[in-house]
């Protein structure tokens, strides 16, 4: 947030520094920042919006900007020795080493770069090779900042008994970026840490950040005139205003963050890198023999790691600090901490309701829950009734917002704005879907009534939504065996996955390409073929009763004294009414089953040309028309490489068909 703040244009007018900028001006930039970083005087706001410019323009162009990468004005040089000094602005070493950062990797990234002698990073190496106590203490945040993101890992060797005495010593100077340098060597290269030297400490400060952080907020001493007055310590609450009786985490809110709250947060961030890279081995390749998947058990992301065990109190610690935030999070999504609040606490009631923290934090805990229970299978049953119970309430939540929208109460408009975000529900159902499909053989449950709920209820109401859309399109291609094996979602609930794409065509296309030779099997061939050829016409469909939805709304909104509703013409009232009714049904169904051709019925075909004419021709209807043909080579390719002679042969008629019908003769 910082950096956006930084970097966002002003009101000026001036011009930002971007993929338009031609060479002549990328030179003049540099040089405008090569004078001022060589003049002491001239750091100031010159300084500050020169490099801001150059940010913005390596964060554009600098992986192809020839001009910035051969370094012609030493600006690598002159940028780390900005960063270096004492008495340099912080805003202004803040965009050193953002740009430093940037300019590092693409030296490392390309080999001619980096072996060249009058590259910049090649003369900057020798500099940055140093032990890191032999920089200054003030730079030395800056230092281990630049290792942790520009750096190959080997960089950070040096550094592990720094990292590992700032984090487990009460020593906040390096704690910030020694964080972020300690996620990079686990996420390259965790056989670089020792279980006594590295990891024993670092766990054991973990799970006091974890579960010791104070519960009340820092006390702010306030200035007055001949003395200070220390401010009443004031405890942190829950999202919906109450005071918190338990541990803090990070949902909870605190007027002022205190240094072991702050840690609290990182760390929680820090776990599933951690849990991932010290005690999850790589998924080992498949062997000869029948695989788990074969007698009936998903695979699995990975095994347990034989070099490390989890101690049992910080396990213990960590399933408790996810549980507690899960059901923080149910709280807060459910609406009853938006109606708890009271009109004097109003903005905390609107932050409540328009913040996405609780469900991402939701969606995180979900996936540290998931990788204990990979390293420990006994924490399933012990986990699993409640993360069933999740799934029930964060798949009811859809209910209650629609008994949201029916008053207009304070409340009830409290809890209108909540429902807003029901879409977002969606990471944490797929979070709690994944650790089903991992687990569930392990209590022996069968998770085909979640995947009905998911696919058939809830995906079908937020098709619109992108990133519920593209997420759910990958949680479907990952587990593609599973899916296949062990559910019928490619079966019975392909249509919904079809309305995925019909609305993001050109955004999920890959997505569904990956995934369409798993919806084709015998049995779904002549729907999913229809469904194909049908789908211009569901994403018309679909725009339509979008429009409709909109033009309702207004029209509520009017009679409740709003603003008038926009003027419907007669042609695309014509398009919402229930004439067309019979065909929506049949283009947005919910499941398949559905194998006839509405296009040779004399009841119908009228219908469908009617509604042809009728539609317009958007930019969306425009981008599934240009996809189609490449899924039906797809899907045609799965069907004669895989399909038996005597169903391919009963394909040959229908396509002619198909192909009269939309190129009839007359």
């Amino acid at each position: 947030r910082t950096l956006h703040a930084m970097t966002t244009p002003a009101s000026s007018g001036k011009r930002v520094a971007g993929p338009g900028v031609d060479k002549e001006e990328t030179k003049v930039l540099i040089s405008r920042v090569s004078k001022v970083l060589a003049n002491n005087k001239a750091r100031g706001r010159e300084c500050l919006e020169a490099l801001r410019l150059l940010y913005l323009l390596v964060t554009a162009r600098g992986g192809k900007d020839k001009a910035i990468l051969h370094n012609k004005e030493g600006i690598l040089e002159k940028l780390f020795h900005v960063l270096m000094e004492i008495g340099t602005a912080p805003k202004i070493k803040y965009f050193c080493l953002f740009i430093l950062t940037k300019l590092i990797l693409h030296h490392i990234t390309q080999p001619s770069l980096s072996h060249s002698s009058s590259s910049g990073a090649h003369n900057l190496l020798p500099l940055l090779s140093r032990p890191l106590k032999q920089f200054d203490l003030q730079v030395q945040p800056y230092v281990l900042a630049l290792f942790a993101t520009a750096l190959p890992v080997d960089f950070m060797r040096n550094c592990l008994p720094t990292i590992v005495h700032s984090i487990s010593i009460q020593e906040g100077t390096l704690r910030p970026a020694s964080m972020p340098g300690l996620r990079n060597i686990v996420r390259s290269s965790p056989g670089m840490l020792t279980y006594s030297n590295h990891i024993k400490p670092i766990e054991s400060q973990l799970g006091e950040f974890l579960s010791r952080a104070s519960t009340v907020s820092e006390q702010k001493a306030s200035a007055g005139l001949f003395f200070k007055l220390a401010a009443a310590p004031t405890p942190v609450t829950e999202l919906d205003g109450t005071v918190a009786k338990e541990f803090f985490t990070l949902l909870n809110i605190s007027q002022n963050y205190t240094e072991d709250q702050i840690f609290n947060i990182y760390s929680f961030s820090l776990l599933y890198d951690w849990l991932h890279g010290l005690y999850l081995a790589p998924k080992p390749a498949p062997p000869s023999t029948p695989s788990s998947s074969a007698v009936g058990l998903p695979s699995d992301p990975g095994v347990p790691a034989g070099g490390h065990v989890l101690s049992p109190g910080l396990q213990e610690i960590i399933v408790a600090y996810c549980l507690r935030v899960i059901d923080q999070a149910k709280g807060a999504t459910s609406g009853a901490a938006a109606a708890a609040a009271t009109e004097a606490d109003s903005s905390r009631a609107k932050s409540v309701t328009n913040d996405h923290m609780p469900l991402v934090a939701s969606v995180e805990a979900l996936r540290i829950l998931d990788l204990l229970c990979m390293i420990d299978r006994n924490l399933v049953t012990r986990l699993f009734p409640t993360l069933k119970k999740t799934f029930t309430i964060h798949l009811a939540h859809k209910d209650h917002a629609a008994q949201a929208r029916q008053g207009m109460s304070a409340a009830a408009q409290a809890q209108q704005r909540a429902s807003q975000h029901t879409q977002h529900h969606g990471h944490v159902l797929l979070a709690l879907l994944q650790f089903f499909v991992h687990h569930s053989h392990i209590v022996v449950y069968d998770p085909e009534p979640l995947f009905r709920s998911y696919f058939e209820t809830f995906l079908p109401q937020h098709c619109s939504v992108a990133l519920v859309a593209f997420e759910t399109l990958i949680f479907c291609s990952e587990n593609k065996e599973y899916l296949l094996q062990h559910t019928n979602v490619f079966t019975m609930y392909f249509p919904p996955l079809f309305k995925l794409l019909a609305w993001s065509p050109v955004s999920l296309v890959s997505e569904f390409t990956s995934i369409l030779p798993a919806l084709v099997s015998q049995a779904s061939s002549v729907e999913v073929l229809h469904t194909l050829l049908d789908l211009p016409l569901m994403a018309g469909a679909m725009e339509n009763l979008a429009r409709e939805q909109r033009r309702l709304a207004a029209t509520l909104a009017g009679a409740a004294g709003g603003p008038a509703p926009p003027t419907v013409d007669d042609e695309t009232h014509d398009l919402s009414s229930n004439t067309y009714r019979f065909l929506y049904n049949h283009l947005l169904r919910n499941e398949s089953g559905v194998s006839i051709n509405f296009w040779e019925a004399s009841t119908t075909l009228p219908l469908l040309q009617q509604f042809c004419k009728r539609t317009p021709v958007t930019p969306r209807v425009q981008s599934i028309c240009q996809i189609v043909p490449g899924l039906l080579e797809v899907y045609f390719d799965v069907v004669i490489a895989f399909g038996q002679p005597d169903h391919v042969r009963s394909l040959f008629p229908l396509l002619l068909e198909r192909i009269f019908q939309l190129y009839s003769a007359h």
